[in-house]
C-alpha cells in the first residue's frame, strides 16, 4: 500500500481549538491503496468520520456540495433548473423544517458527534481550498444540512421524482401498476452449508450509476472505538451504506412495494378546501423561495405551496395531488446506517434494523457465524 498522511495543524491556527471537541484531526491517517480507495484510521469514531469527509472531499468535493447545497437553497444557483428542482423539493416536502425540529430530539448525542465531525471536515476542506467552493458565502455547512441531504435522497429514492412526472404527464393509472419485469437491484447470500469453502458469501449488485451524485464512493473506515467498515456510500454521507465489517455484511435492494402514497384531491368549488374524513378542510399555505441560474444571472423566484393532512399538494391541469412518503417523516436513517456499520453479530444487527428508519430498503444479510436473513423493507 502507498501511504499518504494528512497533516492538519495549519487549519487549527485560524479555525478554533479542537481541544473541546470530540474529534481531533491530528489523530487521523488516510492510506490510499493502489486503486485510490481511502482507508481511514482515527482514534475515535468522530476522528474517523472527519477523515472520511476529508478523503471524499479530495476526490469529489463538487458532488458533496451538490448534495448539501439544497439545504441552503443554493443548488439552483449552480445548476440552473436542474438544481432548483432539488432546492424546491427540500422546501416542498418540508425537509428543512423537519430536520430543524427533530435533529436533537431524534438523533443520539453519540451520533450527532459523528455528523458534526464529518461536517467540520467538509468546512475545513472548503476553507483550505476556496477555489473549489461552488457558491461563495455558503460555508460553513451545518450538521443539520448533512441530515437534510440524507432525508432528501431518501425521498428521491422512494420515487418522488417519478411520481411527480407521472402526475404531470397524467399517467398515474399506468405508472402505479405493479412492475412485472423484475428490474432493479440484486443481492444474494449463501450460508456456509452451501459453499465449497464453508464460508458465508454475500453478493451485492445495487445498479447505481458509475458517476455522479448517486454513484457509490468506496471507502474503508476504521477507529480504535471499533468502527471497521468497508463499502459504498453517497457524497455527503457519514458512514458505509452497503458493505461489511469484520463480522458481517449487508446489501440493499428496492422493489415495487409501496414507498409512499399519492392522493388525488377532491376540491371544493372555489378550490380553497379539500374533502377529508367526511368534511371539507381548508388548505394551509407556505412560501417557497428559490434562486435559479439563467446564464450569468441568478434570479429569485417565489412559489406558494398548498399543504394538506396528506402532505404537500402538487397542482396540475389534470387534478391536484397530495404526496406522502415515510422517508419524509423520519430523520434517523443516517444513524441506522452508522449503527449497522458498528454491529458485531446477528443480535446487534437485528436490534439496529428494529429502528425501521430506512422504510424503502430490503436488507440481505450474512455473517461469519453462518447466519443469513432477508429483511423486507416496509
Amino acid at each position: 500500500m502507498k501511504k499518504l498522511f494528512l497533516l492538519f495543524p495549519v487549519l487549527c491556527s485560524f479555525l478554533f481549538s479542537y481541544a473541546t471537541y470530540s474529534y481531533h484531526p491530528e489523530n487521523v491517517t488516510i492510506v490510499r491503496d493502489s486503486f485510490g480507495v481511502p482507508h481511514i484510521y482515527g482514534k475515535t469514531d468522530a476522528d474517523a468520520a472527519y477523515g472520511l469527509a476529508w478523503a471524499h472531499c479530495e476526490d469529489a468535493f463538487k458532488l458533496i456540495q451538490y448534495n448539501l447545497l439544497p439545504a441552503k437553497n443554493k443548488l439552483g444557483s449552480v445548476l440552473g433548473k436542474n438544481g432548483v428542482l432539488f432546492d424546491y423539493a427540500m422546501q416542498f416536502f418540508g425537509v428543512d423544517t423537519l430536520v430543524e425540529n427533530r435533529y436533537e430530539k431524534d438523533l443520539s448525542p453519540e451520533f450527532r458527534k459523528i455528523v458534526e465531525a464529518y461536517t467540520q471536515a467538509v468546512n475545513d476542506y472548503g476553507a483550505k481550498h476556496p477555489d473549489e467552493v461552488l457558491v461563495k458565502g455558503t460555508l460553513p455547512f451545518s450538521s443539520q444540512d448533512v441530515i437534510k441531504g440524507y432525508v432528501s435522497v431518501g425521498i428521491l429514492l422512494a420515487g418522488a421524482g417519478l411520481d411527480l412526472k407521472a402526475i404531470k404527464d397524467n399517467l398515474t393509472a399506468e405508472f402505479f401498476q405493479p412492475n412485472e419485469k423484475g428490474s432493479g437491484s440484486n443481492a444474494m447470500v449463501l450460508a456456509p452449508s452451501r459453499t465449497e469453502d464453508g464460508k458465508t458469501w454475500l453478493l451485492s449488485n445495487s445498479h447505481q450509476p458509475i458517476e455522479g451524485q448517486m454513484a457509490w464512493y468506496e471507502a474503508h473506515i476504521n477507529s480504535d472505538d471499533g468502527w471497521n467498515a468497508l463499502g459504498g456510500l453517497f457524497p455527503g454521507c457519514v458512514s458505509v451504506m452497503v458493505g461489511c465489517n469484520d463480522s458481517l455484511g449487508w446489501a440493499h435492494t428496492t422493489d415495487y412495494h409501496n414507498f409512499g402514497d399519492v392522493y388525488k384531491m377532491k376540491l371544493s368549488n372555489n378550490h380553497d378546501s379539500y374533502w377529508y374524513d367526511g368534511a371539507w378542510r381548508k388548505f394551509t399555505y407556505k412560501t417557497v423561495r428559490l434562486k435559479i441560474k439563467l446564464g450569468t444571472l441568478k434570479l429569485p423566484v417565489k412559489r406558494t405551496v398548498l399543504v394538506s393532512v396528506y402532505g404537500p399538494v402538487f397542482k396540475t391541469k389534470h387534478g391536484w395531488y397530495a404526496l406522502r412518503y415515510p422517508s419524509a417523516m423520519d430523520i434517523r436513517g443516517a444513524e441506522q446506517w452508522y449503527r449497522m456499520n458498528k454491529a458485531k453479530n446477528l443480535q446487534e444487527f437485528e436490534e439496529v434494523v428494529k429502528m425501521e428508519a430506512l422504510p424503502l430498503f430490503n436488507i440481505t444479510y450474512g455473517d461469519k457465524d453462518g447466519n443469513i436473513f432477508f429483511y423486507f423493507g416496509r
